[in-house]
């Protein structure tokens, strides 16, 4: 692993997807990878170097 970016958020209403979407934009050229909660869980979570977590206030922050 050389400076790999996991970026994971769970989102209910779509404001939380369209965030991790917009950071993975400006993040372009980096190696980054997006893991949506809701499908993918959390085990890939150990793979990575770095971790950006979106993590939505619906629902009082529940997981996915």
């Amino acid at each position: 692993m050389s400076n790999t970016i996991g970026l994971f958020f769970g989102s209910t209403t779509g404001n939380t997807e369209d965030v991790a979407a917009l950071i993975a934009g400006h993040l372009d050229g980096y190696a980054l990878d997006q893991h949506d909660i809701a499908e993918e869980g959390l085990a890939a979570i150990p793979n990575y170097d770095l971790l950006i977590l979106g993590i939505p206030t619906w629902d009082f922050g529940e997981l996915q």
